[in-house]
């Protein structure tokens, strides 16, 4: 029974391994100066300086009377766990 459980576990790294080289060639392939370049023309002043972003933040909670801090928070929490969560997702990893 443990030598089942290595094995399974050494499958699960080797999987791993191979999902995130995979990723990585894919990286190699982007020019990240012309991305760069992209996202900086596309991208609000919220989004580049915190100073703005805290501003807008502050005067949006003080408006609306929600807990920007908490909203804020509970939105990353869900992004990052919505596509794990979908069913019939096919992913490889």
């Amino acid at each position: 029974m443990v030598k089942l459980i290595f094995v399974l576990m050494i499958f699960k790294i080797c999987k791993i391994l191979v999902c995130n080289r995979e990723k990585v060639n894919k990286l190699n392939n982007v020019d990240l100066n012309k991305y760069k370049q992209f996202v900086n023309e596309v991208t609000s002043e919220q989004s580049n300086s915190t100073d703005s972003l805290t501003t807008t933040l502050k005067d949006l909670e003080t408006k609306s009377g929600v807990n920007m801090a908490l909203l804020l928070t509970g939105s990353i929490g869900m992004a990052s766990e919505g596509p794990r969560r979908r069913k019939g997702r096919k992913h490889p990893c």
